[in-house]
């Protein structure tokens, strides 16, 4: 009897511990993920003033389109800020989300009164929305504690290519007003063409990959669900493996000994 307790202690414990520590991973897998968004709050359909827009999976490609003329010049561009967000956590890491939206806010106000006038376009992205989790997925952001997040976005008028750039969250600042001068300048003196743009096989429009960013994006997601200890007992029960097969390999080849000859009573007496 007591030996039946001690063996089934230790299996309801780690029965225990696997539903702690995957019971988010088996619900999200089993439970339609694909369709599920980062949250489940309703996201605010209110702009905030011209020129702001709410984004959605839908509707991002046509918004940053331009009617494509070989006659404009280089600089002529159709730009536009997004904002990744999330309507469904308060904060997420060292990024508070209140604050951001906050920022994001005071920065299309801070444009409204730009001299000459800013034709600069805002989107909102929240990632919390059903509509808007396959764009979220296709940037990448696809847990809550990635965001929020800014993308300059720029639709060249001469070629019709859109140029992508993620701007750097300026933590230095302590003042809250200080955080749409920052964005403003960024856009005014055209800092943003210093930031690197986004290429390669994901890029959103041109990637060779990028339909299946989501796919990936969604995989990703798992991956970073399940948990650090499980990859070390994955190591350690692979270690053991590969070490006992080449152990009985190395026995397994080893020359057998030779069979000595039996000698009769005979043959010792020479008869």
């Amino acid at each position: 009897m007591v030996r039946a307790v001690s063996l089934l202690l230790p299996l309801s414990l780690a029965a225990t511990a696997v539903n702690a520590q995957f019971g988010d991973f088996f619900k999200n897998a089993f439970g339609g993920a694909l369709q599920q968004p980062l949250g489940s709050a309703i996201p605010s359909r209110t702009p905030v003033l011209k020129n702001t827009y709410e984004i959605t999976s839908e509707n991002w490609r046509n918004n940053i389109d331009v009617a494509v003329d070989p006659a404009a010049g280089e600089d002529a561009a159709k730009e536009w800020y997004f904002y990744f967000t999330t309507s469904a956590a308060n904060s997420t890491g060292d990024k508070n989300v209140t604050y951001w939206d906050g920022v994001y806010n005071d920065t299309v106000r801070a444009m409204s009164i730009v001299k000459p006038v800013s034709k600069l376009n805002f989107g909102k992205i929240d990632c919390a929305a059903p509509e808007a989790t396959e764009l979220c997925h296709t940037f990448f952001l696809n847990a809550p504690n990635k965001l929020p997040v800014f993308y300059h976005v720029a639709t060249y008028v001469n070629n019709g290519t859109t140029d992508f750039r993620r701007i750097p969250m300026w933590k230095n600042i302590t003042e809250i007003n200080e955080q749409p001068a920052y964005h403003t300048k960024l856009y005014t003196e055209r800092e943003w063409k210093n930031l690197e743009p986004w290429t390669g096989l994901f890029h959103p429009i041109t990637g060779q990959l990028k339909d299946y960013a989501p796919i990936l994006s969604q995989a990703l997601q798992y991956y970073e669900m399940i948990p650090q200890w499980l990859f070390m007992v994955g190591i350690s029960l692979i270690g053991r493996t590969f070490t006992s097969r080449l152990t009985a390999s190395r026995m397994g080849t080893q020359p057998a000994p030779r069979n000595m000859p039996v000698r009769t009573v005979g043959d010792a007496t020479g008869r």
